[in-house]
């Protein structure tokens, strides 16, 4: 009796979920932009403006703005500056523009850990005293060798 496995080839699939989230994010962006524009064109027509954006109009593009901007503590408290002077000030209160990563220590049941912990160190335990025995073993080999070339 055979058995096959049927399944997806990853070496031949190439970047699926990239290329996912690509149409996805521009089909969002599209769709954001035709909302804004007839959102646009409708205040315009309501306000009596001949005007008013197209629905084809682009979207502006995005101009970067440095404040206000957040600093992050250790503790986890958040401040928000906003203008350089107060985020220097806040860097020298021991705040800083990124973000503290959460150290986050998997704790299972301390009975399964000591358990676990306990049969390992049995289990080396075993392991030594069988070393133990071994070099025993040789040096008794060891010691009969030299009493015998000596003779």
């Amino acid at each position: 009796m055979s058995v096959s496995v049927i399944g997806l080839d990853w070496d031949n699939q190439g970047d699926g979920l990239q290329t996912l989230l690509d149409a996805t994010f521009k089909a969002h962006k599209e769709n954001g932009d035709v909302l804004l524009n007839l959102n646009d064109a409708a205040i315009a027509r309501a306000e009596g403006r001949k005007d008013g954006p197209k629905k084809t109009a682009p979207r502006p593009a995005y101009k970067h703005q440095a404040f206000p901007s957040a600093r992050y503590n250790p503790d986890g408290r958040v401040l928000y500056c906003n203008t350089p002077a107060e985020a220097h000030a806040a860097e020298a209160d021991g705040f800083r523009a990124q973000k503290y990563e959460v150290v986050r220590v998997a704790v299972g049941d301390p009975k399964a850990e000591k358990a676990a912990l306990e049969a390992k160190l049995r289990e080396s335990d075993g392991k030594i005293a069988s070393q133990n025995d071994l070099l025993q073993k040789l040096m008794e080999q060891v010691a009969a060798l030299v009493k015998s070339t000596k003779k």
